[in-house]
């Protein structure tokens, strides 16, 4: 069994460089991975793309995560010294990720209450998406950015912290795990608004995010509905 790679980012989404020790490598045909003893790096996942970045200057194809631990690829092998690489995350895209991110939490607190219990969220590089049983009028969307919109210009804290159900004071957490014997979870919180279970990055300050505009609307194969969103300059 592999180890679970520790994920520094769920502390500290703006790190972009760091030292890591390669624990384990991995080849397959022209594909290479690196199983290191921590990382900055956010691995693929249903929601959130993985992050880009390299090791030793080599540019990552993919970064991935096996039964808990995370595999960095690459398609060229890196030349290791004493088994340490110097790991770089390209900043640009780690930063509009944490922006497109923070930004689906915000529009999913100002849902109205039936839509929220079954919410879901798709964050890509070009827009994010949020996913509901049921169709929200356009009026509505334009009601719920107004009001988005306004919590990001008055520069509201996120915070992210870790706890269990029993240990975290105040209304419910969404998401969070019912027992008191699991976890530590780890929350994400807008000042003021509410919070939830998360695992993704996030900004500091809703200020960072940027105005938050529609793109559009439809009903998916599946039923459900589908919202597109898309961060301005």
């Amino acid at each position: 069994m592999n180890p679970i790679t520790p994920r520094l980012f769920l502390s500290n989404s703006y790190w972009t460089d760091f030292r890591g020790e390669v624990l384990q490598t991995f080849q397959k045909e022209n594909h290479y991975g690196y199983l290191l003893d921590q990382t900055f790096f956010h691995p693929q996942t249903d929601e959130q793309p993985c992050d880009k970045g390299t090791l030793n200057g080599i540019p990552l194809t993919e970064v991935m995560e096996i039964d808990g631990s995370i595999l960095h690829v690459t398609d060229q092998q890196i030349e290791l010294e004493d088994e340490i690489v110097e790991a770089e995350i390209d900043w640009d895209f780690r930063f509009l990720m944490m922006r497109q991110h923070s930004a689906a939490h915000l529009i999913s607190y100002f849902l109205p209450a039936k839509f929220k219990k079954n919410v879901s969220h798709k964050i890509l590089p070009e827009w994010f998406s949020i996913f509901t049983k049921e169709p929200i009028s356009r009026e509505k969307i334009e009601s719920i950015l107004v009001k988005a919109n306004s919590i990001v210009n008055e520069g509201k804290k996120i915070e992210v912290y870790f706890g269990t159900k029993c240990s975290i004071d105040g209304p419910k957490v969404k998401g969070i795990d019912t027992s008191c014997e699991t976890g530590p979870n780890r929350v994400v919180e807008i000042e003021g608004l509410g919070r939830e279970a998360c695992y993704g990055t996030h900004c500091k300050n809703t200020s960072e995010i940027g105005e938050i505009l529609f793109e559009s609307s439809f009903q998916m194969t599946d039923g459900n509905f589908r919202m597109n969103f898309y961060l301005g300059e």
